[in-house]
């Protein structure tokens, strides 16, 4: 520690050296706060604290960037740069973004959950849901454009099966000259 303390007087060696415990140091501007803060740190990880648990927070960007690199330079083996450094502000920011992804993590799974839920608790339960279906869509005497809606209403269905992991069977298919369907009958089987 002599190395970081040669500069030091006697009271802020006895700060720099402090660590267990709350320290507070008061002094004016030009005193040596950001070196006594700085050589306290160095200490902090010579001692056997892990930089990963210290942190130093200051006021403006420029005390910021002056105690990191200070840090850097008196702590051994690269730790420096493991060490929390940075403005009130900034470590806020970082602490708010933390626990708003984790947040949105948690609650985006726990709106699909209940989305899941409301969906069960709105479709009535039918006596017949176990049983195999057979679905059969008309496009009635509405002409090309009903064959069409009818079309679309049965592809809407096929895929509702299929999301559903329901087998379908197409047992009877009459296709309009526009693509769409007059008429079709459909086996639907599942769980």
């Amino acid at each position: 520690m002599s190395g970081f303390t040669g500069t030091l007087n006697p009271q802020q060696r006895e700060a720099a050296t402090h660590i267990h415990g709350p320290l507070l140091i008061l002094a004016g501007a030009g005193t040596g706060k950001t070196r006594v803060i700085t050589a306290r740190i160095a200490h902090m990880v010579n001692e056997g604290i892990e930089p990963k648990h210290i942190l130093a927070v200051t006021f403006t960007n420029k005390a910021a960037n002056e105690m990191r690199e200070r840090v850097k330079g008196m702590v051994r083996d690269g730790l420096g740069k493991k060490i929390g450094v940075g403005t009130f502000h900034a470590f806020c920011a970082k602490l708010l973004r933390e626990f708003a992804d984790a947040e949105a993590d948690s609650a985006s799974s726990r709106m699909q959950a209940e989305l899941d839920r409301l969906q069960r608790l709105l479709l009535p339960r039918d006596p017949n849901d176990e049983r195999d279906v057979l679905l059969e869509i008309r496009a009635g005497t509405g002409g090309d454009e009903s064959a069409l809606f009818a079309g679309d209403l049965l592809r809407m269905y096929l895929r509702y099966a299929e999301r559903a992991r329901w087998q379908t069977e197409i047992l009877s298919a009459n296709v309009s000259e526009l693509g769409g369907y007059r008429e079709a009958i459909v086996r639907i089987a599942g769980d």
